[in-house]
């Protein structure tokens, strides 16, 4: 692996230099609102980040219903493994350490 590359768990990896994640060596293809909801997670070095603080990162000109970021948050869910993201109800979610 490049060392811009950083380990998030479970063998995906997120590369520094060019904003992409890849699981193993595959890239991984993400919208452009879940690569902007990853790259926010990853960057609070696993602590948690608001829902609120992710609404106004992802739609910062834009209102949103609670619904448009749960969904984000499921479909970015399916693509990686599950495990690698954790909701904190009524809070916000965070990357885990694995």
């Amino acid at each position: 692996m490049n060392k811009n590359y950083a380990h998030l768990g479970l063998n995906y990896y997120y590369d520094s230099s060019n904003e992409n994640f890849y699981y193993k060596n595959s890239p991984i293809k993400l919208s452009i609102k879940e690569k902007l909801l990853l790259k926010k997670l990853f960057d609070a070095n696993r602590d948690i980040v608001s829902f609120i603080e992710l609404e106004y990162f992802i739609w910062p000109d834009n209102s949103v219903s609670e619904s448009s970021l749960r969904t984000l948050i499921y479909r970015l869910r399916n693509k990686l493994d599950y495990q690698l993201i954790e909701t904190i109800p009524s809070f916000g979610v965070k990357l885990v350490s694995l």
